[in-house]
């Protein structure tokens, strides 16, 4: 059946059945006329365009310059950098966008919180948590935990890096250049011609108009001999059994001017230029210009007649040994005229000064202590002193050197090609025994301590006397000196008879205490702590446990003007008192292995 296709130029109103154009009807086009051709003129010719305008001429269309990146060529597929970077993002781009970040964001927690764990020295473990972290959050947490600590031990090495460099600076030895040795031409010797000789008038300076004031540069005459003959006795001799003793001391100077000095801070004073004198010096220019008639007085007298003192007190020497001082005012007057009253009225140079004491041994008076007591009064001393008296309580006692007088002297015996009436007999070797049988005795006094508690001085106690080694004899067993080394032991648990083996030690300047609940104390002098505690470990087991409660050591090196000689010495025997010092004779001995 045919088909009849509508026009589609035409349509139909339904109303009126009528026919309607919608398009008008197709005309022909004129043809175009040609255009009407300019005269050519070459000075009508515009110059050369800009390239936008040219571009515009040549292509009817206005300027859209093409969007270029740096480094970058232009255009490119959908998919490229420059198209993404140039079109806009679409809702779903933008959504896959944001929930990126969200992601980035949530996993950056999780490092965040393993870097805090770290920084607090915490972990936490995956495997033991409740509600475990997946896989991103878990290598999250692990990422910062991990960065943390990396961190952390390389700033520690830097700091021990740095501490180590402070505590071990770097030293650099410079070189020390060899200077070679120079030998110069000998000079031969030249003589000076001989000169006549002149007589030179004498003169002398004049004296100066003010005789009152002293010459800063005065001639200082050579100190005259100081006698010491009660001082050397004080010294040398042992007045332990002589029983209490004290000593007047004194000190005298001749003053021959003064000078101006300075300080270490700055500050000016006055010093005095003066030199030793003695007391008999000093007694005897007195009694020349002041003693008009009478008896002259005693030394002693002459001393304290200043009257008065000028202070004193108790001065502890060491720790069983202190002495009692109280000070005299001293005096002064001319050395060459008359003086007035004391201290400095109508004084001149010269003049002589002195000072006194009086000196009261307490605790031990033996004659080490003695001997410590006069170094410390001479301690730091320009003038040295001098002993004018000595007092004792028991003057008359059997064994008190003093008062008595001194032993004949024994001419030696001849030698054997002179003597006549026995020369069998070999002097030489009779010596040689005597000098053995001395070295063997025991001529070292055992003398119990208080340990400053005077009124408790009764203790039980045991003195270990050590001595040094000197060698070995021909058997090869060793030889001692004398034992002169004692340790006090309070409360000494040993018997007479046991058989007790205490090591050797080496005495030194090391000065260890072992102080017990009771105040009383072991004090051995060693080479060091280790020396120290080997022989007190070795003493300790027969002290009672009572005392050894809370009982403590403390020791150091002690700084003495003569060092105690190092030596290797050895406990060879001890005696015990029962009360102590009440009773100065030892009640029983043991000997040591």
């Amino acid at each position: 059946m045919p088909v009849t296709f509508a026009d589609p130029t035409t349509t139909m109103d339904t109303n009126t059945k009528k026919v309607l154009s919608i398009l008008p009807p197709l005309e022909q086009a004129p043809t175009p006329t040609a255009p009407i051709q300019r005269p050519v003129d070459d000075h009508a010719t515009p110059h050369t365009l800009p390239p936008k305008q040219q571009q515009q001429v040549e292509t009817a269309q206005p300027y859209r310059p093409h969007q270029t990146y740096d480094g970058l060529p232009t255009g490119g597929s959908i998919g490229s950098g420059n198209a993404l970077k140039a079109a806009a993002l679409t809702r779903g781009q933008q959504n896959a966008q944001d929930e990126a970040l969200a992601a980035l964001a949530y996993s950056a927690g999780y490092a965040i919180t393993g870097a805090i764990d770290a920084i607090t020295g915490q972990y936490s473990d995956n495997s033991k948590l409740l509600f475990p972290r997946d896989g991103v959050e878990d290598a999250s947490y692990e990422f910062g935990h991990k960065i943390t600590e990396l961190t952390k031990d390389s700033i520690d090495k830097a700091k021990d890096a740095i501490r180590d460099l402070r505590d071990n600076p770097p030293h650099f030895d410079i070189p020390q250049p060899k200077i070679p040795k120079i030998e110069f031409p000998e000079i031969p010797e030249f003589k000076f011609p001989e000169l006549p000789e002149l007589d030179i008038p004498g003169f002398r300076l004049p004296e100066p108009q003010d005789k009152d004031r002293p010459n800063p540069n005065p001639k200082i005459d050579k100190p005259k001999p100081i006698p010491k003959k009660l001082t050397r006795q004080l010294r040398e001799l042992e007045l332990s059994s002589c029983g209490s003793i004290s000593f007047g001391y004194a000190r005298a100077a001749k003053v021959l001017g003064f000078r101006d000095a300075f300080t270490k801070d700055g500050s000016y004073y006055q010093e005095r230029i003066q030199v030793p004198a003695s007391i008999q010096e000093v007694y005897d220019t007195w009694i020349k210009y002041n003693l008009e008639e009478g008896e002259p007085p005693t030394i002693e007298n002459f001393l304290s007649s200043s009257g008065g003192t000028g202070g004193g007190g108790s001065v502890e020497v060491s720790q069983f040994t202190y002495y009692d001082i109280s000070l005299g005012l001293g005096g002064a007057f001319n050395a060459d005229r008359p003086t007035g009253s004391y201290p400095f009225n109508d004084l001149y140079m010269p003049y002589y000064s002195f000072g006194t004491a009086n000196i009261s041994i307490q605790g031990v008076n033996n004659n080490l202590a003695v001997n410590a007591v006069l170094n410390k009064l001479d301690e730091g001393a320009n003038i040295p002193g001098e002993v004018y008296k000595i007092n004792v309580s028991m003057l008359n006692a059997k064994d008190c050197p003093l008062g008595k007088p001194p032993p004949p002297l024994v001419d030696p015996p001849p030698p054997p090609e002179q003597e006549m009436c026995c020369p069998d007999i070999d002097y030489r070797k009779i010596k040689a025994m005597i000098d053995d049988a001395i070295s063997k005795l025991d001529l070292v006094a055992a003398i119990p301590m208080s340990w400053q508690i005077r009124n408790e001085g009764g203790k039980p106690q045991l003195i270990i006397q050590c001595a040094e080694e000197n060698g070995v004899d021909k058997e090869g067993n060793k030889k001692y000196k004398s034992a002169m080394y004692p340790i006090s032991v309070p409360h000494w648990d040993g018997a007479p008879g046991q058989k007790i083996s205490l090591p050797s030690y080496i005495k030194g300047n090391y000065e260890g205490i072992y102080t017990l609940n009771d105040n009383s104390k072991v004090t051995i002098n060693a080479k060091n702590e280790t020396e120290c505690k080997k022989i007190l470990n070795a003493i300790k087991p027969y002290v009672p446990k009572q005392y050894t409660k809370d009982a403590y050591f403390k020791g150091g090196v002690i700084v003495r003007d003569k060092p105690i000689k190092e030596s290797r010495v050895k406990p060879r025997y001890g005696r015990y008192f029962k009360d102590g010092q009440k009773n100065n004779k030892p009640n029983w001995r043991v000997d040591f292995t």
